[in-house]
């Protein structure tokens, strides 16, 4: 159900759809592509590295994301927020302001590495924290240069971008591990991609602005409008990786190689919707953030349309886990399975972050978005430590974590659109949450059920024990393994059809309004052929 518009707000807001429309295909291509090589990369290196490998790299990058707090200085932002007007003025102040604000994180980052890996107890952190900290200053030009980009709304480019980065990314990290450089193989890539992302800015925009005078006079004011931004970045810091230096201290980096692992998968998704999602509404709803009306309007047509998404996809891949990682890794990854399913069933929440932090950037409250992301990165690396104190396990970790994203998610949501934020009321907020979690919950439930009622799993493991005999001698890890990962594969597809049948079936019966807003939001072909086979 959506608020009343009036033909005053309708065609405003029509406009920035149209403009969110095409952003968020582009980059939902771009990220789409740019996960799927993350994808292929995660299914080779875990089959190459080891759980602690992942832990070791986890915690390294979590400790180094505390030193990115001074990342930017926080003024990227600031020249998006500010608009086209004034872009000029401030590229160049922004630019070396930026680059001095990296050179000091890496420094200070180099010069501790040294006393964190005696800290952990991990002499083998110290390498690690030493590329991140030489990758940070190098990757400030292609950052500032991607601003003017976000402001021209030209995400195309910001796609193609993010696609080779990705390729190049993943392609070096699994060159590196198949090399034998374990953990190393995460970190070294940083380089690399810090330098093809500045080559590929500047190629699109043109723009030499290190000549640009850095006009230190103004420092001072960039410093204090970026304040908040800095401060965001050590809320997002704690919301996003905090958790991995905690469970560090608490459970060995196997245990949190596990959790990092199906954090990591089920990250994916949020990732392609959040992120993108943020990057396209910012600078698209910055032009309504002097019209309330219009922008609650807009604000609670994309939550309904993202919460189904989300739903559809973080629910839907919880329920596929189990076969794909026996298909993939044969019970290599086993103990990850089960804090993906749960990580998935709660993640939905955690994907309207990009929404309610697009909003927050739009009107210029800074500090809102920080008060509001330190809790949440408080209480998710609390509800961690917590599973980890607990159970000792990646699912126990999941569990709470999960908890604690359902509860810390619905009650932002509510404070930055409800009364007392953007002004609609609490049942409308909630209204636009929950419906589409219980439908994909509901249609989960109904793949999960119909698995155990039919006895998946054992028909599987018969099937294998039939199909291992047919065929060849000789095969790579041997016949039983291929005959097991066929079956599995089958499996797989069953209970992927299951879900994809329930949800439709349920979201169309129940949530006709969502499901025409979010392929309305999709790619236009993709939206087309939806809308006709729901018969929307």
């Amino acid at each position: 159900m959506s608020l009343p518009e009036s033909s005053e707000t309708r065609e405003p807001v029509a406009s920035v759809g149209r403009a969110v429309g095409r952003g968020v295909s582009w980059m939902l291509l771009g990220t789409g592509l740019s996960k799927g090589a993350a994808f292929i990369s995660q299914v080779v290196l875990g089959a190459m590295l080891l759980s602690e490998d992942f832990g070791l790299f986890f915690i390294a990058f979590s400790v180094a994301g505390f030193a990115q707090v001074l990342r930017d200085g926080g003024v990227r932002e600031v020249l998006v927020q500010r608009g086209p007007d004034t872009y000029t003025a401030l590229v160049g102040p922004v630019f070396w302001l930026a680059l001095a604000m990296n050179l000091v994180a890496g420094g200070l980052l180099a010069l501790s590495a040294g006393q964190l890996s005696e800290w952990y107890g991990r002499p083998e952190l110290a390498p690690l924290l030493l590329v991140i900290a030489a990758s940070l200053p190098m990757g400030t030009l292609g950052a500032v240069l991607q601003c003017r980009l976000r402001m021209d709304l030209r995400f195309d480019v910001i796609s193609r971008l993010t696609i080779v980065s990705a390729i190049v990314r993943n392609g070096l990290t699994i060159g590196l591990a198949w090399a034998g450089f374990g953990a190393m193989s995460f970190v070294w890539p940083l380089i690399a991609v810090a330098v093809l992302e500045s080559a590929w800015a500047y190629a699109a925009v043109r723009e030499p602005v290190w000549r640009r005078a850095p006009a230190i006079r103004r420092w001072a004011n960039l410093l204090r409008d970026g304040k908040w931004m800095i401060a965001q970045t050590l809320a997002n810091i704690l919301l996003d990786v905090g958790i991995f230096a905690v469970l560090g201290m608490i459970v060995g980096e196997s245990v949190v190689g596990y959790y990092g692992f199906a954090y990591n998968w089920i990250a994916q998704v949020g990732v392609l919707l959040s992120y993108n999602l943020q990057q396209v509404l910012f600078p698209a709803l910055a032009q309504l953030r002097d019209d309330t009306e219009r922008l609650r309007v807009a604000t609670l047509r994309t939550l309904r349309a993202l919460m189904l998404m989300g739903a559809a996809a973080s629910i839907g891949f919880s329920v596929v886990m189990d076969p794909l990682e026996q298909l993939l890794w044969n019970g290599k990854w086993q103990e990850s399975v089960l804090a993906v399913m749960l990580l998935g069933l709660f993640f939905v929440f955690r994907i309207t972050y990009g929404l309610t932090t697009a909003l927050l950037l739009a009107r210029g409250a800074f500090r809102s978005l920080f008060s509001f992301t330190l809790v949440e990165g408080a209480g998710l690396i609390a509800a961690g430590s917590l599973g980890a104190w607990m159970f000792k396990s990646a699912w126990g970790i999941a569990l709470c974590v999960g908890v604690w994203l359902l509860v810390g998610r619905t009650l932002v949501c509510l404070a930055v659109l409800g009364p007392r934020g953007l002004g609609a009321p609490t049942a409308r907020v909630l209204g636009s949450m929950a419906p589409a979690w219980l439908v994909g919950t509901a249609a989960g439930g109904v793949a999960f059920a119909l698995d155990a009622i039919i006895g998946m799993r054992d028909h599987v493991a018969r099937a294998a024990q039939l199909i291992a005999p047919a065929l060849p001698e000789g095969l790579p890890g041997g016949a039983e393994r291929w005959a097991g990962a066929a079956a599995s594969g089958v499996r797989l597809m069953i209970e992927g059809l299951v879900f994809v049948i329930a949800f439709a079936v349920l979201a169309r019966m129940f949530l006709s309004t969502e499901l025409r807003e979010a392929t309305n939001v999709a790619p236009a072909r993709i939206g087309r052929v939806a809308r006709r086979m729901l018969k929307l």
